[in-house]
């Protein structure tokens, strides 16, 4: 194997982890509740059903197309590494990790919990949970750069 092959299944391998993370902590982020993004501009509203709706596609979405593309790669399949497809969902994946954390850092970092001002282990849950999105979107985007690299060597 190649070290770009190589390379490209490791990074798949971590995405897949780091997706399940990030799924362990949004379902069950709240003292084994529902935690969520939050998704409002006004911190005393409840949380938006829209933000949520779309966090759930990109981070379960993802969670299901990464499976699928590293259980290609891992049965020998390297059409992965020059399909223009993976590098289109990549960087679609970057860019809606990184509206999906943009949503969650900036309601969790306006958190108070019952009106008290001490950190609650919600809003740190919940701020690990925008800054473990912002990662998934680097990886994903380095990944749509590596496969796009491929692409054009390949054609």
């Amino acid at each position: 194997m190649e070290l770009r092959s190589i390379l490209n299944l490791v990074l798949k391998g971590v995405k897949l982890v780091l997706g399940v993370i990030i799924v362990i902590l949004y379902r069950t982020g709240s003292n084994g509740d529902f935690l969520g993004v939050g998704g409002t501009w006004n911190l005393n509203e409840e949380k938006s059903p829209d933000s949520e709706i779309v966090a759930s596609g990109v981070i379960v979405g993802f969670l299901i197309y990464g499976f699928a593309i590293l259980l290609a790669a891992l049965l020998g399949g390297k059409d992965h590494e020059d399909s223009i497809v993976d590098a289109i969902m990549n960087i679609a994946g970057g860019i809606l990790y990184l509206a999906v954390a943009g949503t969650c850092l900036h309601y969790w970092h306006g958190f108070i919990a019952d009106r008290n001002l001490e950190d609650s282990t919600e809003r740190v849950i919940g701020l690990t949970l925008g800054s473990l999105c912002v990662f998934q979107a680097l990886f994903h985007l380095i990944d749509g750069a590596l496969t796009c690299i491929n692409v054009v060597e390949f054609y």
